[in-house]
């Protein structure tokens, strides 16, 4: 409890601060196209469901990111194309996989948690690297799935 006015000002820079770290998240991919990084986000929008972690290899590192979906499952609509980028990004290695659903499903990026990924053998340098490179691949991997898909 305290001053009204300070818990809003308080509130106020907290969202300033996500704002700026949204924007900054952004700039870090600056070789990978707008429309691709756009279609990751809508995966990763899509992918974030409880029901869709629950079984998969990635989940102890989720669980150690802090990614817990509680209580509530969000509504999800069939979206063929964030299936093929899912399927994409499962296809990647390991490594890859951790970083792309780190950056776009949890939102932790190597600043966040840096015992974490170096832990694994991802440094900062690293992170980034593979975060391209795994965007790119598997977004490329995910429209090859979708061509595919419609010629059947």
């Amino acid at each position: 409890m305290g001053d009204p006015a300070r818990v809003y000002e308080r509130i106020e820079a907290m969202e300033i601060a996500q704002d700026r770290r949204i924007i900054d998240m952004g700039q870090k991919l600056k070789s990978v196209p707008e429309s691709v990084q756009r279609d990751m986000h809508q995966w990763a929008d899509w992918a974030n469901r409880p029901q869709f972690w629950a079984k998969l290899e990635i989940t102890p590192f989720c669980k150690l990111m802090g990614m817990h979906f509680g209580g509530h499952e969000p509504n999800f609509k069939l979206d063929p194309q964030s299936m093929a980028i899912h399927k994409a990004v499962m296809s990647l290695d390991i490594k890859h996989q951790l970083v792309v659903v780190a950056y776009y499903v949890a939102k932790v990026w190597h600043e966040d948690k840096p015992e974490l990924f170096d832990g694994h053998g991802i440094s900062r340098a690293t992170y980034y690297r593979r975060l391209e490179a795994g965007t790119t691949i598997a977004h490329n991997r995910a429209m090859r799935i979708l061509e595919q898909s419609k010629c059947l």
